[in-house]
């Protein structure tokens, strides 16, 4: 979860990178790119080229106090293992 902030697309990423070919990742979210925090933000040196995009096939969208959504994906994808970095404000 999380995984459009910058710590999670960072984890996704990696993890992506070291065990896509071995394990099935999916990433989740309630935003579809970027959380709009860091839209706004003016960061410098920031360069959109380093920021890899999730495959569109491993990306859902979601709101993870939607119990019965998010109760929905984790038995459909059959995960099980979930890593929480989603924040809820």
């Amino acid at each position: 979860t999380g995984v459009s902030g910058l710590v999670g697309r960072i984890l996704f990423n990696y993890l992506f990178d070291k065990y896509a070919s071995t394990s099935y990742l999916l990433g989740l979210d309630q935003h579809l790119d970027r959380s709009p925090r860091y839209a706004l933000e003016d960061l410098e040196g920031w360069k959109e080229t380093q920021r890899l995009a999730i495959p569109s096939d491993r990306f859902v969208q979601c709101d993870i106090t939607d119990a019965q959504q998010l109760n929905a994906i984790v038995s459909s994808h059959r995960i099980n293992t979930i890593i929480h970095l989603a924040a809820v404000l």
